[in-house]
């Protein structure tokens, strides 16, 4: 690890090298520096603020980052589980879609419709199990 930091270091230097011993940087015919030219004093601390923004997030931002993608990934996958055993719990205790067509857009008269349904079909399809959720 040690060798490939002090090749990451060395290496701007190296190759900066022959630009410094041919007496600095070209210049375009307006006196300033090209697009495409190579500056080396620029390459150099462009690695620098680099190495700088990369130690920072490593050291204190990812860490935190990845504990909360980790915790957002654990609550989903609860979440998922959780609603498998409701679904197996469930026994087939489905709404009637008649039931519900027939009652409209009246809130209360499907309320009541379902409430008659279950009615009707006894105590044998509720074991008196509640589940709740939380909201996320």
């Amino acid at each position: 690890m040690r060798v490939l930091k002090l090749i990451a270091l060395a290496l701007p230097v190296l190759l900066a090298a022959p630009a410094f011993a041919a007496g600095g940087v070209n210049h375009d015919q307006h006196g300033g520096a090209g697009v495409l030219q190579f500056l080396p004093n620029v390459l150099f601390w462009e690695y620098i603020a680099f190495g700088i923004i990369l130690v920072v997030l490593g050291g204190f931002v990812f860490p935190k980052l990845f504990k909360q993608l980790d915790a957002r990934q654990k609550g989903i996958q609860d979440a998922l589980d959780k609603a498998d055993d409701v679904d197996a719990a469930g026994d087939g205790d489905v709404v009637d879609l008649d039931v519900v067509v027939a009652a409209g857009a009246d809130g209360q008269g499907l309320a009541g419709e379902i409430g008659r349904s279950a009615d009707d079909r006894g105590s044998d399809g509720c074991d008196g199990e509640v589940i709740e959720f939380e909201a996320a």
